[in-house]
């Protein structure tokens, strides 16, 4: 399939820009889709599922406002043949558009990034990610803004040879690391089912200096349950040199979730 994964991280929080607006009901939720990065080149297949409890404002979110507050437990699963992935998280959110995310992910990789230099780094191993994050979505009249900042350590099975970082191109140290992301979109609603969104992600490494960039264009289309997004840029970093990149995701959502993320 893809010889490098695009994480579901970045595709998270377009998702939950382009959906602005939408009306998401408390209970379970669940999600498919396919992402697909051009540069450094990559895809998976992923599977998101949750349930959303609101803990205020049931009255404010049955009318579709913003006034509560809600606690979701949930899961994602990804694969790209080579590279699999299970993870497990739990989201507190006091309030409907600003909340936080703690929790673990587990990787296992059998084939070489093609655009990272797996020869002096190790790729093909067992890794796990265990991660906070603080999230807000804002919005007025047909225009938004969505934010992340991720902190996350970092672990590989084998910690005597340092170890590529894979969705942001970043050298990690073996014996662990720490990675900061910031995730920030600012989109438009064109028409009810058309929105375009500029998002910027940057990345930094804790121990081994070094941080990575990308920045696209993107523009979507939603219709019913399906939603497809496209996007052009560049994408820079210490394993990946300056290079245009282009992103594609199809998306499948029977049940919305809770919230704006």
């Amino acid at each position: 399939m893809f010889r490098t994964p695009f994480s579901p991280l970045l595709w998270a929080l377009l998702v939950s820009a382009f959906s602005w607006g939408d009306f998401a009901f408390a209970g379970y939720d669940f999600e498919a889709n396919v992402t697909a990065r051009a540069y450094p080149i990559g895809g998976t297949l992923n599977f998101e599922g949750g349930y959303g409890f609101p803990t205020w404002g049931a009255d404010s979110l049955e009318s579709k406002g913003v006034f509560y507050g809600y606690l979701r437990p949930g899961y994602q699963a990804s694969t790209a043949i080579s590279y699999n992935s299970g993870e497990i998280y739990f989201d507190v959110f006091p309030i409907s558009f600003f909340g936080l995310r703690v929790g673990k992910e587990w990787i296992t990789n059998t084939k070489e990034y093609k655009d990272y230099d797996c020869d002096r780094l190790n790729c093909e191993d067992d890794f796990q990610k265990q991660y906070i994050e603080g999230r807000l979505a804002l919005g007025y009249g047909k225009a938004f803004f969505a934010t992340r900042f991720r902190q996350t350590d970092l672990s590989a099975a084998t910690e005597t040879q340092n170890f590529a970082e894979e969705v942001m191109g970043l050298e990690a140290r073996g014996i662990g690391d720490r990675v900061e992301i910031l995730t920030s979109a600012l989109g438009y609603k064109i028409y009810e089912d058309w929105s375009v969104l500029f998002l910027n992600v940057y990345g930094q490494m804790d121990k081994i200096k070094g941080f990575s960039r990308m920045n696209t264009l993107n523009v979507s289309h939603r219709r019913g349950e399906y939603q497809i997004m496209l996007g052009v840029g560049e994408f820079n970093s210490p394993l990946a040199p300056r290079e245009v990149t282009a992103l594609f995701q199809l998306s499948w959502t029977p049940y919305h979730r809770i919230g704006f993320f």
